[in-house]
């Protein structure tokens, strides 16, 4: 009688693991069938992007931290008006890659990763920095701006590893200046970012980002241990502007012209199941605002786009980049974008 009992004991935990498992399946998935989702995308004749129906989404929990840029309704004060840019819409090339017109700078290919961290506007205003300095420059000084300065010490910029603002990393950059810092444990500069990489929505090399939470590093104001080259003061660097901009062929002039830009977009469900070609929103529920680094455009098979570079590293979308539709302010990408000039 007791074996029978143990026997029907174990049976049923069986039973209710497995129900377990299943509604944990799905509350991890934001009570979305993301598989159903990225099967009718692919199956749809007229869509310019294939989804990735094995992607892995994070918790509604995770995707609050992931997805929390903020958008300032005031910009900074110290902010500077856009510089005006005397060029026609057919002075513009249909197609443009910075490479093609500062090929002295091997710094636009270069795709970071923000971890288990909120830090989008960190890193995506770093990056688009680093390009503008080496353009600036020509090519002189072409060593990559911290993110993880500005993470650590932007007071202003947000919540760290839970968010940040917009336009606040750029006024920082004019006031207080940036040093030099790379990926994780790249200490031949004086910051490297604090956090590993790791898989975002998918298989790769790394630990899976939703194993961890980090949280913001406190303000050292110090290089690295085994970076001898300068001090923190002496390997500043700031920006001489730092201004808003607006609008598709705004945009277009100022890349062109000063190369990269910052922006924010919209994020909706469908974005996560993102694997390649010329994204556009059609499916799921907004989940929250990302920074990007948005460094050219293009028009493939009469459908324009934005090339745009994300923080999820090499092994996420088309090696690190995604393309996403331009010219009518989708997603809010040409809504919200951020600039400066060294």
């Amino acid at each position: 009688m007791v074996n029978k009992l143990v026997a029907l004991l174990g049976s049923a935990a069986v039973i209710l693991a497995v129900v377990w498992v299943g509604r944990m399946d799905k509350v991890e998935e934001g009570l979305t069938d993301f598989r159903a989702m990225a099967k009718a995308i692919n199956e749809d004749q007229k869509s310019t992007w294939r989804a990735d129906p094995e992607a892995k989404i994070p918790s509604p929990e995770e995707l609050k931290r992931m997805f929390n840029l903020i958008i300032e309704k005031k910009k900074p004060e110290n902010f500077d008006e856009a510089p005006e840019i005397s060029l026609d819409s057919d002075e513009l090339p249909a197609n443009f890659h910075p490479r093609e017109k500062w090929g002295f700078c091997s710094t636009f290919d270069s795709i970071r990763d923000q971890s288990s961290c909120g830090s989008c506007w960190a890193v995506a205003a770093a990056s688009a920095m680093t390009d503008r300095r080496c353009i600036a420059t020509a090519g002189a000084e072409s060593s990559p701006l911290s993110a993880e300065d500005l993470l650590e010490c932007c007071l202003n910029c947000g919540y760290g590893c839970n968010g940040g603002f917009l336009y606040q990393s750029w006024s920082y950059a004019k006031s207080s200046g940036l040093v030099s810092g790379d990926k994780h444990g790249d200490s031949r500069f004086c910051m490297p970012y604090m956090f590993p990489q790791c898989n975002h929505h998918g298989s790769g090399p790394f630990e899976d980002c939703d194993k961890h939470h980090y949280v913001t590093p406190p303000c050292t104001r110090a290089c690295h241990p085994e970076f001898k080259t300068r001090s923190y003061v002496e390997d500043k660097v700031k920006l001489k502007k730092s201004y808003p901009l607006e609008g598709a062929q705004r945009m277009m002039r100022e890349i062109y012209t000063n190369g990269p830009v910052e922006a924010s977009f919209t994020v909706y469900e469908d974005f996560l199941l993102y694997k390649s070609g010329i994204y556009v929103h059609s499916k799921g529920k907004e989940v929250g605002s990302h920074a990007v680094k948005i460094l050219g455009w293009g028009e493939e098979n009469g459908v324009k786009f934005w090339l745009v570079a994300n923080s999820w590293n090499e092994n996420w979308g088309e090696k690190g980049f995604f393309r996403i539709f331009r010219g009518n302010d989708h997603c809010d990408i040409e809504s919200d974008v951020a600039a400066g000039i060294f």
